[in-house]
């Protein structure tokens, strides 16, 4: 049944002849920015872009393999001296200090 009244049709008339403002558009998102870090610390990917290239030239130069952490850190640590934070970041990302103490360093 179709709805004929005389106060529907001119309802109907005025909202067709006058249709509602539209709302504005959302505001395009702006992509983030990554952060900015002082030069001192490196982003993890920039730290292990540093280590695959120091181990690369490790092994073409054929020196001896890196078999201990310890010599593996200082050497990093020679080639680039900002690594120092990467590594102290790492290990303190483990939570050291909530570990039992006999498993101390």
């Amino acid at each position: 049944m179709v709805n004929c009244s005389l106060a529907f049709q001119q309802h109907a008339q005025v909202s067709t002849s006058s249709p509602l403002p539209l709302p504005p558009p959302p505001p395009s998102p702006t992509p983030p920015t990554p952060p900015t870090l002082p030069p001192f610390i490196l982003s993890f990917s920039k730290a292990i872009e540093i280590i695959t290239n120091v181990l690369y030239i490790h092994e073409k130069e054929r020196k001896s393999t890196i078999y201990s952490f310890d010599e593996f850190h200082v050497i990093m640590k020679g080639k680039d001296a900002k690594l120092k934070f990467f590594f102290d970041e790492l290990y303190f990302s483990s939570n050291p200090f909530s570990k039992n103490k006999d498993s101390w360093i």
